[in-house]
């Protein structure tokens, strides 16, 4: 049998990603790739077509699917599902494609060595109905430049239990779902060629391991994983919230099945993957001369994404009721560090834990931070009569505080002496993004 593998996916408003996603894949052998667009209000139709026109040595289908989503809509049926059943059939009765794999614009199928085709890597299970993958997910770096790369020299990802799938097209397809598939009698295997383990109800139908495969596999990299870039970067992360889920009838304004720009803790602690640097060089150098060739529609598509981050700041500016909301979704992302104007929303998380007198003061430990910005919140204390007392502050790390509030940055901990002999009540000021929360600090003798 000769291997011959298609790439196929749904996609709303993700122009910007689109071609770097297109040539990673192609980069690794994927012979056709297939994009159905559905609600897109970017420069997707425009982009494909340049990509067409300019790179016609990649294959590449798009269609848009509108009217088929609105009748999934209406049947009250999973687009997503339908959408790739519609292709498999396809593709199994007009094509001599042998393999198909159904990925997200924000995934991408990647071998360890960062060199194997995905040809190469079925060709060393040949009798395998379906290999599963499982997801990498990029960890949030607000270092990172906005647009980069899906990877470079050094990567830190997380493994999770979820994995996507590559399956045969066979006359045995039972069902296709979005992470793994039923087949009759089909054979399951994993990437590293070993049966895929657990049973049904565990792994629901093989979408994912078992929670015992994972706790002993979760810190090493697979010979060939699924990227999943939640993350990126700040603003594309805020901005990705925008498009919803309408797919899923779900007409909330932020995409909810999001867990904010921090780590995963359903995934396994980040790792380090790393890529030959001359490998990545040239790869990502092939990149950018792909993306070159299309520079005005890429430039089009990325400011898409950028004016979209202001829509969801304007949103929220406009609505503050979805910072609480949205609360789990938008954590970790410190917006007022991107404007000139704070959001007016008070967003200042603290505790006073314990404050006792000293022999020439008042000692008071706590936590503080702001939702909504990197910035430590300023401290300082007043004493009954509206003094301002001399403060010293010793700042230090919460892991209790992190575990609660997984976007609580290190060091939100303070351990305040006030130079205050005597001193009946004192208030406690703390500052932050042009809020300032009073407290009222009554001292407990030893």
């Amino acid at each position: 049998m000769t291997i011959k593998v298609k790439l196929a996916a749904i996609a709303k408003d993700e122009a910007a990603y689109i071609p770097q996603w297109i040539h990673h894949h192609a980069a690794f052998g994927f012979q056709e790739i297939e994009i159905w667009l559905n609600n897109t209000t970017d420069n997707s139709i425009e982009l494909l077509q340049d990509i067409q026109s300019k790179h016609p040595e990649i294959s590449i289908k798009f269609k848009m699917a509108d009217e088929f989503l609105e009748r999934c809509l209406s049947q009250n049926l999973q687009f997503q599902q339908g959408a790739y059943s519609e292709i498999y059939k396809s593709t199994f009765e007009t094509s001599d494609f042998s393999h198909i794999l159904f990925l997200d614009l924000d995934e991408f199928w990647t071998p360890q060595d960062f060199t194997t085709t995905i040809a190469d890597f079925i060709s060393s299970s040949p009798d395998a109905d379906a290999i599963s993958f499982q997801w990498l997910i990029d960890t949030p770096d607000t270092y990172k430049h906005i647009f980069s790369p899906p990877f470079s020299h050094l990567n830190k990802l997380q493994k999770n239990r979820h994995v996507k799938t590559v399956v045969k097209l066979t006359n045995r397809m039972t069902e296709l779902s979005v992470h793994n598939h039923i087949i009759k009698d089909g054979e399951f295997i994993l990437a590293d060629g070993t049966q895929f383990p657990g049973t049904d109800q565990e792994t629901l139908n093989k979408s994912l391991v078992p929670i015992a495969f994972q706790k002993i596999n979760g810190m090493r990299p697979d010979k060939a994983f699924v990227l999943h870039q939640i993350n990126r970067t700040p603003v594309e992360y805020l901005s990705s919230l925008l498009r919803g889920r309408g797919h899923k009838n779900d007409q909330r304004v932020f995409k909810a099945n999001r867990i904010g720009y921090i780590l995963d803790n359903q995934s396994a602690p980040a790792m380090d993957f790393g890529i030959n640097l001359q490998r990545i060089f040239e790869h990502n150098r092939s990149l950018s001369k792909f993306l070159s060739i299309i520079d005005d529609q890429v430039m089009v598509a990325q400011q898409f994404i950028i004016n979209r981050f202001w829509s969801a700041v304007r949103k929220i500016r406009e609505t503050p009721e979805l910072l609480t909301l949205h609360r789990d979704q938008i954590r970790g992302i410190k917006i007022n560090d991107f404007l000139d104007e704070y959001l007016p929303h008070d967003q200042l998380l603290f505790a006073v834990d314990k404050t006792k007198v000293s022999s020439d003061g008042v000692v008071i430990e706590g936590w503080a931070f702001d939702a909504l910005s990197s910035v430590r919140p300023i401290i300082s204390a007043l004493s009954e009569d509206g003094q301002a007392l001399p403060v010293e502050i010793y700042r230090h790390d919460r892991p209790d505080v992190e575990k609660i509030y997984p976007d609580a940055p290190k060091g939100c901990g303070f351990k305040i002496s006030v130079c205050a002999p005597g001193a009946g009540d004192l208030r406690l000021l703390l500052a932050s993004s042009g809020i300032t929360q009073t407290l009222l600090i009554e001292p407990i003798s030893n």
